[in-house]
């Protein structure tokens, strides 16, 4: 491979996308427990609505994305997609999950729960987990930058850091197209040359 110069866009696709490929799985597990939850909450908000909801005619009721949802206090949104926040954006695009709700529930809060509460544990504990990985990720970036930004091509980064061969690849800039020379003789005589 020929050494090329790394700009700034391209040492950020690297890091990124040794991101993604150390931290996705983890992050796709704490979206699933996430979704998990913001349906547990909708079916123990709305147990005995929710099948009388779903057999209502299409655009009777609102529908939303995400429930709040009050944890002794403090007032979290919940995402039926499982949409958390580590740092990294989704590797995929999150399928959108919307429910349907009564017209009164869609600017308040659906429910209040205390700390010996099943539902209010599995959130502190989804939110511990979400903490952790976002401050191994921003430790992992913040490295991985300072090794990157150290390095001014690619032969250098594989000199000193022969494990990003596979990352460099990826992402590659596209070389800016070229305009095609002409000839010197056509060039002045276009231009009035020699003056």
């Amino acid at each position: 491979m020929a050494s090329e110069k790394l700009t700034t866009m391209w040492r950020e696709r690297i890091c990124a996308n040794m991101l993604h490929r150390r931290f996705d799985d983890e992050g796709a597990a704490l979206r699933r427990d996430a979704a998990a939850l913001a349906l547990r909450v909708y079916e123990d908000v709305f147990a005995g609505l929710a099948k009388k909801m779903a057999e209502l005619p299409e655009g009777w009721l609102p529908t939303t994305s995400c429930c709040l949802v009050s944890f002794a206090g403090s007032v979290d949104q919940l995402n039926f997609s499982g949409h958390v926040n580590y740092g990294l954006s989704p590797g995929q695009v999150l399928p959108s999950s919307t429910r349907r709700i009564p017209s009164s529930m869609t600017r308040t809060v659906w429910a209040v729960y205390a700390p010996e509460t099943a539902i209010y544990q599995e959130h502190a504990r989804i939110e511990n987990e979400v903490e952790t990985l976002r401050r191994r990720v921003q430790e992992a970036q913040g490295i991985a930058m300072g090794v990157l930004n150290s390095c001014s091509t690619t032969g250098r980064l594989l000199q000193k850091w022969p494990e990003a061969e596979p990352f460099i690849r990826v992402g590659v800039p596209k070389s800016p197209s070229t305009v095609p020379m002409l000839p010197i003789a056509q060039l002045n005589g276009m231009l009035g040359l020699p003056v």
